[in-house]
């Protein structure tokens, strides 16, 4: 019985971490050594619980694909907000890369593709969210074929 209160309690934490991670990368400037303080921890978490960890990450990847099939419709589809960006960026640090289909990473990054694919670019802002997509498709390259290139 006390193990399932722990485990309760981490996944509340976990679930609280990623809340604070994204709306601290909202603010301007972000506070990047906040943010940076987090990874350990939602790294650490999200290994220990990696299903849970998936499923949150999954539901807040899944709001992120409904506001791009709204914006669609409504004819203004736009690339994602700062906290969106880190977001995806962070997902790459805490779920494993080198899977060709995992949980998580896989959708991310059919997401980004699609935000390239289908956002239109209107401001500076737009062109420098989708190089900041196309540098976290480089990292995540980099990362899942770093063994080939030894």
């Amino acid at each position: 019985m006390k193990c399932v209160g722990y485990h309760s309690s981490h996944k509340k934490l976990f679930r609280w971490l990623l809340q604070r991670f994204v709306s601290l990368s909202g603010t301007i400037p972000p506070p990047m050594d906040h943010i940076n303080a987090l990874l350990r921890p939602l790294f650490d978490l999200a290994t220990a619980m990696d299903t849970f960890a998936g499923e949150v990450a999954r539901d807040y990847l899944a709001g992120m694909h409904k506001s791009l099939v709204k914006k669609s419709a409504e004819g203004s589809p736009s690339m994602p907000s700062p906290r969106g960006l880190f977001f995806l960026q962070l997902l790459s640090h805490i779920f494993p890369v080198t899977d060709f289909v995992h949980i998580v990473t896989t959708p991310a990054q059919l997401l980004m593709g699609q935000f390239l694919a289908q956002s239109l670019i209107v401001a500076p802002r737009d062109i420098a969210a989708g190089l900041m997509i196309c540098n976290i498709f480089l990292h995540v390259h980099v990362l899942a074929f770093d063994n080939d290139l030894h």
